[in-house]
């Protein structure tokens, strides 16, 4: 039996002093990117449980990103940029 995507979820847990995350995933996209994790990096990336409506994994705690969007840049700033590396690259 397979859940709709509108109750398809995916929580993230951790306390602050923890060396490992816990994530549970009922999400059919999570899950598949979970899955290729695990099967990339079984040292850091484990599933810990499997269900009939999903999986629990566990990674480290210090593979947690927090981002923000890309900077959109001008053809003048991108210009300037590379300026800058060339002047900055060893002789």
């Amino acid at each position: 039996m397979s859940l709709s995507i509108e109750e398809q979820e995916t929580h993230i847990s951790f306390m602050r002093g923890d060396k490992v995350i816990n994530i549970y995933a009922s999400d059919s996209m999570t899950i598949t990117k979970m899955d290729k994790l695990v099967d990339k990096n079984p040292s850091e990336y484990k599933r810990v449980k499997e269900t009939k409506f999903g999986n629990t994994y566990e990674m480290p705690i210090s593979l947690l990103s927090f981002r923000t969007k890309s900077r959109k840049y001008t053809s003048e700033q991108k210009q300037v940029m590379a300026k800058q590396a060339r002047m900055n690259l060893p002789s």
